[in-house]
C-alpha cells in the first residue's frame, strides 16, 4: 500500500520513531536536519509537494496449546 503525504511530513514522521526520540536533543536535531536535507536533495523527493509513503504491515497469530 502506498499513501501520499505532504513532503514536510517526512520530518514529522521520522521524529516519531523511538530511535530518534531517545537520542539527546542535539543528536535528534542533527538527524532531523539530515531528513530535511534528504527531502530537499534526493532526486525522487526534491521539489515535490507530496511524496508516496509505502506501508507494509505484517501480522502474526499464534495459538497456545
Amino acid at each position: 500500500m502506498v499513501r501520499p503525504a505532504p513532503a514536510g511530513a517526512l520530518r514529522t514522521l521520522a521524529g516519531t520513531r523511538s530511535y530518534l526520540l531517545t537520542l539527546p536533543d542535539d543528536e535528534r536535531a542533527a538527524r532531523l536536519a539530515d531528513v530535511d536535507a534528504l527531502a530537499a536533495t534526493h532526486p525522487d523527493l526534491a521539489g515535490r509537494a507530496e511524496v508516496d509513503l509505502p506501508y507494509v504491515t505484517y501480522a502474526y497469530r499464534a495459538r497456545r496449546r
